[in-house]
């Protein structure tokens, strides 16, 4: 604002300096800036420079016209273009109105520039044009109108790349752009606003890697310096924004990318050693975003986004970037053309707001995988995602508000087991452990709110083509068990108590739990795939043709879904599954009935064989099993299993083998038709850990066995209280009681339903318990036999011989009987009358005196057992038995010095199956 010094002529007058042009033409500048290294120095030449007319003094309101046109080129003389300048317009010490072009700049001229912080190689053409307005005093303004810049085939090349040996190996640009332009640029300054009618990137590329060592190549291009190696330096109160600053105003009309790619090679992936790097390969990017506004770091408006790109899998990568690839192996890995990711919707940053269409197709979730690999237990192979969604997000004061409504598809999924920690990486080094063609998720709607956990809604699940690999390995582990990733301890492990200066831990606050409800599934074409390395030789069997559905459940209720479940085992048994099942609830929600029919056993023989001791030459197995699991965790079980001819064959010689006795107890369960049925209940409770289904099952087959020792006839018999191993017999005599009879009806009916069996009958005595018993029957024996000869004395039929049984005498007949064995009977000191003839004597003194002549010896007792024993086999052959299944074992006369277990008058039955 201060008045320029003026010139007084002699009359003392101020000068006045008119000029009508003012011109320089042909003038070359050499402009050098040695504070970089190397020096950086540009020439103006062919500078034409106009100006005027030109007055002095100036006038308050006038303003000089000016125009510069100049050619930029190298220090060197002659040295080539590095483009041109030009500046058209009018200027004044108090205003600016210019019209500024930059055209065809090379970047090279940069280039020590660039050098003083990167390590980079930057070539380019950039084109910039803009008018440039200024005004000082009272309404000051700076702005720009109509700017436009334009880059142009812009790379940036890694210059830390260390030179290749023999033949040289062409690598993409680590960025490369054909073309960026900015159009309708237009800044004020003063008002803090910028406003950008275009933004577009053409064929944008971005080609990153990462070392061994985890270090990215972009890292190295940077130079550090002393503020960058100092990174706990604290920010200069300068670099950041005045408090209350709003910030500037940002009008983004149209921004976009068009045909964009990016290029990851990573070698630093945990789980990967000494293998290749890991590549990502994203193309066709497209983005178009409309009506961006930002007032400070807040979007006034949600702006219009479209998004496109196409990932591509690890086959179009080998086939593009290397001809070495084997097609077939390419397949094995998991190999996916491209997947494609379009969004279509609404973007707003503060407070975030997304809503829009989102849809992937065939996107490859394996190319992800590498980088998750040491958390998850498996290895994903091959993954494909696809999804068709109404996605909405909105940030709140306490959260975000998430819901989401589509349906979801995981396809073409193969997934191995995890690698050996000495492995390495390959197809032959893994076991494949799941599959399926396509898993779909209808009609789905997530929710997700602050304060509320997530609640999901499934109209139908459907899983089609689906394969399960399961195994039990050498050592005797289930495939499945070895299913866990290793994590390392992390720094939160290690508990330290709170100092003085550390507040205490603050409680987390509880997580809602998650509300799932499905309508429907479906299961369609399923294949489970057994095998056991655990037995020799090993055993493996199939479950095939699995198909079914489970209707509607949902989380937090104990309501069932209905189940229904079909296929085939081993190629021949029929399998059906049915009833009700809730698998959210706790404890589990369960009413099931499962059968199975015609499993043929053959197959089975190396398990037999390790722990029965016998191979398996035929048979076939049927299954019948229900469970229910109540509320409170009580579970009750039936097993009904049915084996139809079931054969043994050759001993197998295995240490694991039980040394019950098999082959008996199957013996003894299989009727005459070769049918074994059994019926297993079980209960408890799920809330006892040391409750096991499968210890309890195997604990009831060993009982069932054990019985085969213990209680053979009642294992027999279906494990009733009645013992069947013993015949009564009459005390002293070898006749059966009524019990003995029934007995031996129900003996001989078993026997006869089971043809493998074979008896041995050990008939005993004991002299101490039946010595009177067995006098009293000699004694009727002989009145019986003396009856029998006065039969035949007096002519008399002989009577036909039927079943042995104790005599019976009518009435009277006794005492005649008596008086006649009596008389013929020499019996010391028998009383005579005074002739010497013997004296008649009541009856009662007869049997006494008659029984007093009886002698129970040893040999008399063990007959007596020895003809029990041929009672029970005879009544047996009667019944049908063939005798050469009846053995008479030596007859068994007690001690006198025996046990004090009360003994009863019987013959006893033992079994055996050979």
């Amino acid at each position: 604002g201060a008045s320029a010094p003026t010139t007084s002529n002699a009359a003392g007058s101020p000068w006045k300096v008119e000029v009508d042009a003012v011109r320089l033409t042909g003038l070359s500048v050499l402009w050098t800036d040695a504070s970089v290294a190397p020096p950086a120095a540009l020439a103006l030449q062919s500078v034409d420079l106009k100006a005027g007319p030109l007055a002095y003094p100036f006038a308050a309101a006038a303003a000089v016209p000016l125009s510069l046109q100049a050619t930029l080129a190298g220090a060197a003389a002659g040295g080539p273009a590095q483009g041109s300048v030009s500046v058209d317009g009018r200027v004044s010490d108090r205003q600016a109105e210019l019209a500024v072009k930059l055209s065809a700049l090379s970047l090279q001229a940069l280039a020590p520039y660039v050098s003083q912080s990167l390590r980079a190689q930057v070539s380019g053409q950039l084109a910039a044009s803009a008018q440039v307005k200024w005004a000082a005093g009272d309404s000051p303004r700076l702005t720009m109108a109509g700017g436009e810049i334009t880059l142009d085939d812009l790379q940036v090349a890694d210059a830390t790349a260390a030179p290749t040996k023999g033949k040289a190996i062409s690598k993409p640009p680590a960025i490369a752009l054909k073309q960026l332009a900015v159009k309708g640029a237009e800044v004020d300054v003063l008002a803090r606003s910028v406003t950008l009618a275009s933004v577009k990137f053409a064929q944008p590329s971005l080609a990153v890697s990462r070392d061994r060592e985890g270090v990215w190549n972009v890292h190295r291009w940077l130079k550090t310096t002393e503020s960058a190696a100092a990174p706990n330096r604290p920010v200069a109160a300068a670099a950041s924004a005045p408090k209350g600053d709003a910030g500037w105003r940002v009008d983004l009309r149209e921004f976009g990318i068009d045909g964009g790619s990016l290029r990851v090679d990573d070698a630093y992936v945990v789980g990967v050693p000494d293998s290749e790097p890991v590549r990502m390969d994203v193309r066709a990017i497209q983005l178009a975003v409309q009506s961006l506004t930002l007032n400070g770091s807040r979007t006034t408006a949600p702006a219009k986004v479209q998004f496109s790109a196409r990932l591509l899998g690890p086959r179009e990568i080998d086939h593009t970037a290397s001809k070495a690839s084997d097609k077939s192996t390419a397949v094995a890995l998991g190999a996916v053309t491209s997947g494609v990711l379009d969004w279509r919707g609404q973007l707003g940053l503060q407070p975030l707001m997304v809503k829009g269409a989102l849809k992937l197709d065939r996107f490859p979730l394996q190319a992800f995988e590498p980088y998750v690999r040491d958390r998850l237990p498996v290895r994903v192979l091959r993954a494909e995602a696809g999804i068709k969604a109404n996605v909405s997000v909105k940030e709140l004061p306490a959260g975000l508000d998430i819901g989401v409504t589509g349906d979801v598809l995981l396809a073409d999924v193969l997934v191995h087991s995890r690698l050996a920690s000495d492995a390495k990486p390959g197809l032959g080094n893994t076991d494949e452990l799941l599959s399926w063609q396509s898993f779909k998720l209808s009609g789905v709607t997530l929710a997700m709110a602050p304060g509320r956990g997530p609640v999901i809604d499934i109209t139908e699940a459907a899983l089609a083509d689906f394969y399960s690999r399961l195994v039990i390995t050498e050592e005797g582990r289930f495939n499945l068990q070895d299913m866990s990733a290793n994590r390392s301890a992390a720094p939160a492990d290690i508990a330290t108590a709170p100092t003085a200066a550390q507040a205490p831990p603050v409680p987390a606050a509880p997580v809602p739990p998650m509300q799932l409800s499905i309508g429907a599934t479906k299961l369609t074409n399923g294949r489970v795939d057994f095998s056991d390395h655990f037995v020799r030789p090993n055993y493996s069997a199939e479950l095939t043709e699995l198909n079914g559905s489970l209707g509607a459940f949902r989380s937090g209720s104990r309501d069932m879904a209905t189940l229904e479940l079909h296929g085939r085992a081993a190629g021949t048994a029929l399998l059906d599954i049915s009833g009700q099942l809730n698998p959210t609830a706790q404890p589990l929600a369960l009413n099931i009935r499962a059968k199975a029919t015609d499993l043929e056993l053959a197959p089975l023989s190396p398990y037999a064989g390790k722990y029965a001791g016998y191979a398996i030459e035929r048979g076939k197995l049927s299954m019948d099993v229900s469970y229910a699991i109540s509320a409170d965790g009580r579970l009750e079980a039936k097993n009904q299993v049915t084996l139809n001819q079931l054969t043994f064959g050759e001993r197998i010689d295995s240490p694991s083998a039980t040394k019950l006795p098999v082959l008996l107890a199957v013996a003894l369960l299989k009727d005459r038709h070769g049918m074994i049925d059994i019926n297993l209940p079980i209960s408890g409770s799920l809330n006892d850990p040391q409750f096991s289904v499968g210890g309890i099952i195997f604990k009831v087959i060993l009982n069932l066995i054990e019985k085969a020792i213990t209680a053979p006839f009642s294992l027999m018999f279906g494990g009733g209280d009645e013992d069947l191993s013993e015949v009564a017999f009459g005390v002293g005599v070898p006749y059966f009681t009524e019990s003995g009879v029934a007995a031996l009806d129900k003996v001989a009916k078993a026997l006869a339903d089971r043809p493998s069996l074979k008896m041995t009958v050990t008939g005993e005595s004991d002299p101490a318990t039946e010595r009177d018993g067995f006098v009293q029957a000699a004694l009727n024996a002989r009145l019986a036999q003396e009856r029998k000869k006065e039969a035949a004395r007096s002519g008399a039929a002989a009577t036909a011989a039927g079943a042995p049984a104790a005599p019976v005498f009518a009435a009277g007949e006794r005492d005649e009987l008596l008086k006649a064995v009596y008389k013929d009977t020499d019996i010391p000191d028998k009383p005579r009358n005074l002739v010497g003839l013997a004296k008649s004597l009541p009856p009662a003194d007869m049997e006494a005196l008659l029984k007093s002549t009886i002698e129970v010896t040893p040999d008399a007792m063990r007959q007596l057992a020895l003809q029990r024993g041929l009672a029970v086999r005879d009544a047996l052959v009667a019944r049908g038995l063939p005798s050469e299944r009846l053995f008479l074992a030596a007859p068994k006369v007690r001690s006198p010095a025996g046990d004090a277990e009360v003994w009863l008058p019987s013959a006893k039955l033992s079994l055996t199956s050979e």
